[in-house]
């Protein structure tokens, strides 16, 4: 099994606390020196065959500490992002029913448009 390992911060692709690697079926965060500020739900997305996979999040939390507020913001993430979607969703399909019916009721506007405007200018006699 090919093992591969990065750390990254940001766009420079390394950090002294932050460590990911990866086999097969396996993936794996290394957060050194844990702070109170890297609490949170941790995600891993892969990008197999043109397919983005998202893992359903791990919550990572000093023991003790309330985490009730970061599962509502999970969820109304969640919410938000499905939201956005069926709304594009619903506006493409807005968009294609307009052009179906535009181009149905005035056959002619979508050659004239593909057409290229020639317009020859005539000399005045004289």
């Amino acid at each position: 099994y090919d093992t591969n390992t990065t750390t990254f911060n940001g766009g420079e692709r390394t950090s002294p606390r932050f460590e990911a690697s990866w086999r097969v079926n396996t993936s794996r965060l290394v957060v050194k020196n844990f702070r109170a500020e890297d609490e949170g739900i941790y995600f891993c997305v892969n990008y197999i065959t043109a397919v983005l996979h998202f893992s359903s999040g791990q919550l990572v939390f000093f023991p003790g500490a309330s985490h009730e507020n970061m599962l509502h913001f999970c969820c109304d993430i969640v919410m938000w992002l499905n939201l956005a979607c069926a709304c594009l969703l619903l506006l493409t399909a807005i968009t294609i029913t307009i052009t179906h019916h535009q181009s149905k009721s005035h056959p002619d506007t979508l050659q004239r448009f593909l057409e290229p405007h020639t317009t020859a200018q005539t000399a005045p006699p004289g």
